[in-house]
């Protein structure tokens, strides 16, 4: 997948959440409170730049929190169609 960001644009990079819902929550949570992304999981424009997460990969490894993981990253997904990758 090719994606073309507008300079200026905020880019989180999330490393492998292994199914660990807790540290997926908390993660987004940190994006919350410096403003990136509000309470209902939808991403913020900074100064009319976007703002994109890029997740690297290995969200569940069979652990009990794996669907909670999928879930969550789904909605993600939905909520911000173009800037979750």
């Amino acid at each position: 997948q090719k994606l073309i960001i507008d300079p200026g644009s905020q880019i989180c990079f999330i490393g492998p959440v292994r199914g660990g819902i807790h540290t997926l929550l908390r993660t987004l949570w940190r994006l919350v409170i410096k403003g990136l992304m509000n309470d209902e999981f939808k991403l913020l424009d900074i100064n009319s730049k976007k703002t994109y997460l890029i997740f690297l990969g290995d969200f569940a490894t069979g652990d009990r929190d794996g669907l909670e993981v999928w879930y969550t990253l789904m909605k993600l997904k939905i909520v911000n169609k173009d800037q979750v990758i």
